[in-house]
């Protein structure tokens, strides 16, 4: 009996440690260098606000009210970060370094605290505010140009079309959503989708008025169809990637012969690359996850052009392309931690998912604050709040007969 006993706390005992290694030795594994893995929350909090320290007394005060604003609210900022990378939650990338996607998360903490600072502000001291930061931004400068010209198919209305810069942006920006979602028919779903989106605000956001080949031959079947094509070509490409699960020590044997660039590059690549299978109608989790998934896609990107409309943020200015890589950025990890939560029953939505819904809800909140002047004028088109009513009804009771028909098939399995 004391012998069963002792085995029973050997075995505990090894349970413990193999999960204890798993836990808190992961960068270990992963090549990384102990002094970079391990959290020295004490002495970051001391040499942190030691730099605080010296830039609040070497640095020079600025002068204007604003300047000084501007200099309390980077230290704020600061702060922030400081407490995400030390102290943040788990996250579900581990690849460069969790470093990086904490500093994400903080940033798109403080992101989603500006869009609600600036909703809760008047228009025109928001405005002033960007004007502050850059010269450009803020004033009517050149009006958004009118994609809705001479609409019959000749060369020479689609040849500026193709030559626009925002042509293979298009394509990159479809390659992108492709890696972030990973499934043919949500990508395809989510194209489509946005059409309509443009089609009903059309009326109101300039850059919405394009012809009909424009929208559905080229946007539609030529780049977003070229986006996905080769975004899907990358995401089979990178799951089918042999990875090494070699220890260490061999693996740093086996790529002794490697060039430098090569050993750096395996050291910040992904450990894996994860294939999603959605299923979206195999439960009513995954079907909601879905459906807030591609939802989240479509106001990012109608978010985008109201954004500039209201800020009067000139369309190739670099702001856009910051706003459009932290929500790559977001949304690659987002998507990740929004799939775990749908496949998985007892899993819990985590840190990154649950800031990224917060951005979003600020960019709304932002948007339907400030956007109502750009309404005035304009006409009440009540047939496109039939066709979303119509389009959600159909959406819902599509996906509550595929439930229906998928809990069928199980009961059929299990009872053969």
């Amino acid at each position: 009996m004391s012998m069963d006993m002792e085995s029973l706390r050997e075995a505990l005992r090894t349970d413990l440690d193999e999960e204890y290694v798993d836990e808190h030795s992961i960068y270990e594994e992963k090549d990384i260098p102990t002094v970079l893995s391990t959290p020295h929350t004490i002495t970051a909090l001391f040499v942190g606000f030691a730099a605080l320290a010296a830039y609040l007394f070497m640095s020079k005060m600025p002068e204007t009210l604003e300047g000084q604003v501007f200099r309390a609210i980077k230290v704020i900022c600061f702060g922030v970060v400081l407490f995400f990378v030390f102290q943040g939650k788990d996250i579900i990338f581990q690849r460069p370094h969790p470093v990086f996607w904490r500093c994400l998360n903080a940033v798109q903490l403080l992101y989603g605290c500006f869009m609600l600072f600036l909703a809760f502000m008047p228009l025109d001291i928001t405005r002033g505010i960007l004007n502050k930061i850059d010269p450009i931004t803020g004033i009517e400068t050149v009006a958004e140009r009118d994609y809705m010209g001479d609409c019959s198919v000749k060369w020479v209305n689609i040849k500026p079309i193709i030559d626009d810069e925002f042509f293979f942006a298009h394509i990159i920006g479809w390659h992108m959503k492709a890696l972030i979602l990973r499934d043919y028919k949500m990508l395809w779903i989510t194209s489509i989708l946005f059409e309509f989106v443009e089609l009903t605000f059309k009326h109101v956001l300039v850059n919405f008025s394009e012809c009909w080949w424009d929208s559905w031959v080229i946007d539609v079947l030529l780049c977003n169809g070229l986006g996905i094509h080769f975004g899907m070509i990358t995401c089979e490409y990178l799951s089918i990637k042999t990875f090494s699960w070699l220890k260490p020590k061999d693996r740093k044997k086996k790529e002794a012969g490697k060039s430098f660039v090569s050993r750096k590059i395996n050291l910040v690549a992904p450990y894996s690359f994860t294939s999603y299978h959605w299923g979206m109608f195999e439960s009513m989790r995954r079907f909601f996850g879905a459906t807030l998934v591609m939802i989240m896609l479509e106001v990012v990107d109608l978010n985008a052009f109201w954004w500039k409309s209201i800020l009067l943020v000139p369309t190739t200015h670099n702001w856009n392309l910051y706003r459009l890589l932290l929500w790559f950025l977001s949304s690659l990890l987002g998507a990740a931690e929004l799939y775990e939560w749908a496949t998985k029953r007892k899993a819990k939505l985590r840190q990154s998912a649950w800031l990224a819904l917060f951005m979003v809800l600020s960019e709304i909140l932002f948007i339907a604050r400030h956007s109502g002047y750009l309404f005035i004028g304009k006409p009440k088109m009540y047939w496109k709040y039939w066709m979303w009513a119509v389009g959600l009804g159909l959406w819902v009771t599509y996906g509550a007969i595929s439930r229906i028909r998928e809990r069928r098939n199980m009961k059929k399995l299990k009872n053969e």
